[in-house]
């Protein structure tokens, strides 16, 4: 009965063990190898928005791509290098891919703080549910208060949702913008 009793108590033990060793792997993942911006000339995102309580309807389409960067139709540039994802002033995802990741941009006289917040969020979209999306916020402080953008993105769709706060230096947040992916074609 004891050496049941045993066996039964490092059979557990070793279960534990591989289970943490898999839980472990999941998180530490090889992050390179997720695309979260695979476009091509053409591809075309749509997003329904508020904007200060306004509906907006956002369309954002490829114009140029190289094998190196790709512009859309409002002239942002998108690159994708091997630390992350980036336009000319700034980092939208940095390496490596994980919670609580932080990483500073500096453009235009600002100084924005980025941080991973959540790597592993679902995201609904055309009545399926995407995984390994991935949260950032991003907080920017201003004369008066601070900006706060948390954007998510998802794997091989790119952004897919957006929302922008302004804090007051009360600490009071106000809603400024937020956009959803309505479709997106590749």
């Amino acid at each position: 009965m004891k050496r049941i009793k045993v066996l039964l108590s490092l059979s557990l033990l070793l279960s534990f063990t591989i289970l943490s060793c898999s839980t472990e792997k999941i998180t530490q993942r090889d992050t390179k190898k997720i695309n979260y911006l695979d476009i091509e000339k053409g591809s075309t995102w749509n997003y329904d928005g508020v904007l200060l309580k306004e509906k907006k309807n956002i369309e954002i389409k490829i114009t140029q791509k190289s094998d190196t960067f790709a512009i859309d139709n409002k002239n942002q540039k998108y690159i994708k290098d091997q630390y992350g994802y980036r336009n000319d002033d700034f980092y939208w995802i940095k390496y490596p891919l994980k919670n609580n990741f932080t990483w500073v941009n500096k453009y235009k006289g600002k100084i924005e703080i980025a941080t991973i917040e959540n790597v592993n969020t679902t995201f609904e979209f055309s009545g399926e549910k995407l995984k390994n999306c991935m949260k950032i916020s991003y907080i920017s402080t201003l004369e008066s208060g601070k900006s706060i953008l948390i954007r998510t993105f998802c794997p091989n769709i790119w952004l897919v949702s957006q929302e922008l706060y302004y804090e007051n230096s009360e600490g009071i947040a106000l809603k400024q913008l937020s956009i959803k992916l309505k479709s997106f074609i590749k």
